[in-house]
């Protein structure tokens, strides 16, 4: 343990005017990012992306995966099978109490996934909502007052357009037709990214496409006519919910830190918080 020569009076939370805008952030994703094999490291890294987050924001909340079994596996079984990652439950403990003494909103459930829960709350704020995510899924949920913080950069419904050719719609229909590997979601036999992009541009949507099957190469159409059946399978496991939370955005609103716990872990684990506050 270091001594950071921190007395409890010592952290003091900056008097701030609060700015009327939502962050949501996957905290899961972030977590993993900055895991490591001691749990100081994971501390300090954790809070280092996390100091990115507007701290004069009126809502702020982390959310987690606590669910091991959901709906999406009942669906299909062999759903995120190919996932590695363990979590450090120790590690993961002494993140949750830092967030939580500092003010932020914590959520997490044992029935729905975090992709779920953030698609849920950023429909309740007519402010504007930021979800800070390297998860490619949350571009289906862009409108004009929701945006995606991803490697960096902030992508809006006009910039997803811009740099990658895709409304949200047409991307959740992209994803349905190319799958998600990293999820183990198969997507349409024969069909890769090139094509689904390439498609879905020519004719605007998967309705489009099914509409002008008989002009498609023939490799794409037997890929659709081998996995037509599983097109609503996969529009339903690839579409994040929006109906979940039920609940007054008062719920997301930032609270007094509690400084002294805050003092207590900064001690015990030999990390400075001060770009926490």
């Amino acid at each position: 343990m270091f001594n950071l020569g921190l007395r409890t009076t010592e952290l003091v939370v900056p008097k701030r005017t609060f700015k009327n805008e939502a962050h949501l952030i996957d905290g899961s994703n972030m977590f993993c990012r900055a895991h490591s094999s001691t749990l100081g490291k994971t501390i300090r890294k954790f809070m280092a992306m996390f100091g990115r987050i507007p701290k004069n924001s009126k809502y702020i909340a982390v959310v987690f995966d606590d669910a091991q079994y959901t709906w999406r596996h009942e669906l299909l079984p062999n759903y995120k099978s190919n996932r590695s990652f363990r979590w450090d439950l120790e590690q993961l403990f002494i993140v949750r109490n830092l967030l939580h003494y500092r003010g932020i909103r914590v959520i997490a459930s044992k029935k729905y996934e975090a992709d779920d829960l953030i698609a849920s709350a950023s429909s309740l704020f007519k402010c504007p909502v930021y979800i800070h995510s390297e998860d490619k899924d949350f571009f289906q949920l862009l409108t004009e007052n929701v945006s995606l913080i991803k490697d960096h950069k902030l992508f809006t419904v006009s910039s997803l357009e811009k740099s990658l050719g895709f409304t949200p719609s047409s991307f959740l229909e992209y994803q349905i037709l190319v799958g998600d590997t990293v999820d183990k979601i198969p997507g349409m036999p024969m069909w890769g990214k090139d094509s689904a992009k390439e498609y879905l541009q020519k004719y605007g949507s998967l309705e489009g496409i099914l509409a002008n099957k008989s002009k498609l190469p023939t490799k794409l159409k037997n890929g659709l006519n081998k996995g037509i059946d599983d097109l609503q399978l996969m529009r339903k496991l690839l579409t994040l919910k929006k109906n979940i939370l039920k609940k007054d955005v008062s719920y997301f609103e930032t609270k007094p830190a509690n400084t002294s716990k805050l003092s207590e872990i900064a001690l015990t684990h030999g990390v400075m918080l001060n770009n926490f506050l």
